[in-house]
């Protein structure tokens, strides 16, 4: 089970001191859950030194460049990532592809360009609203599936985890039902197995939108994911412990 929190463009020092010992202790509580921790890049290297030497918690950034270096004011390349000790990049975020038209094709590129780097790709995708309300939910996810991660595979894609995020949960306080999420889930791994063969079995599928404490042992338990993408809770210490504590709960009753 994976739990990857994305502060988006939020972040302290303060905060760091507060949150990085809440992470520690539910990771060493929770030995089956990947826990992960995207700050903007600014503070990766204050947060990793805050995390110790153990590195019960990983880090990611929340975006990489499609190109390793150049002439590109502003923008941070996915070996500049790994060399300060990160392991995962969030792609192609509705937030990204809305506020700065990234397409999937770019996403793809930079997909490509992480896993390359050795970095996990977090690769994003939801349908908007108007889109669900049309019917068009599934379409629209396998379409935005496909492209994202083409020029991906063998054992490039088996490092790549897909968060489904509906644009209409993302820091609404909507979220998706539980049939909503075992019905996208299943059409993503079909898609996926259908696509890549049976290297997309090997695909990691998250749920991201609104995930709280008070709803993430619902969503674990709706069936075909394997964590979640989650956003403003990741900011608060109990709650995503707590959250952290609700994916060891069903990891551990998937084991037995």
């Amino acid at each position: 089970m994976y739990v990857i929190g994305n502060w988006k463009l939020n972040g302290s020092a303060v905060l760091i001191d507060s949150l990085a010992p809440a992470l520690n202790e539910a990771a060493q509580a929770c030995p089956d859950v990947t826990v992960v921790a995207c700050p903007p890049d600014v503070w990766l290297t204050a947060l990793t030194a805050a995390l110790g030497r153990d590195r019960l918690v990983s880090t990611g950034g929340q975006n990489c460049h499609h190109e390793t270096a150049g002439a590109y004011t502003g923008e941070t390349s996915a070996l500049q990532l790994a060399e300060i000790g990160c392991s995962y990049a969030i792609l192609g975020h509705s937030e990204r592809r809305q506020h700065f038209g990234e397409t999937s094709a770019q996403v793809a590129a930079k997909a490509a360009t992480a896993s390359a780097a050795g970095l996990q790709p977090v690769v994003c995708i939801g349908e908007s609203l108007e889109q669900r309300s049309a019917g068009r939910q599934f379409e629209v996810c396998r379409e935005q599936l496909q492209a994202s991660l083409d020029g991906l595979a063998g054992g490039w894609l088996r490092n790549a985890i897909i968060a489904y995020e509906p644009i209409w949960a993302i820091g609404t306080g909507e979220v998706a039902s539980v049939s909503d999420v075992a019905d996208m889930s299943e059409v993503l791994r079909a898609c996926l197995v259908d696509t890549f063969g049976k290297d997309g079995n090997a695909v990691s599928i998250l749920y991201g939108g609104s995930v709280n404490d008070k709803n993430a042992m619902d969503i674990f338990n709706s069936g075909g994911v394997q964590g979640a993408l989650v956003g403003g809770a990741s900011l608060k210490p109990s709650a995503i412990g707590a959250i952290i504590g609700a994916a060891q709960a069903c990891a551990k009753q998937s084991n037995r």
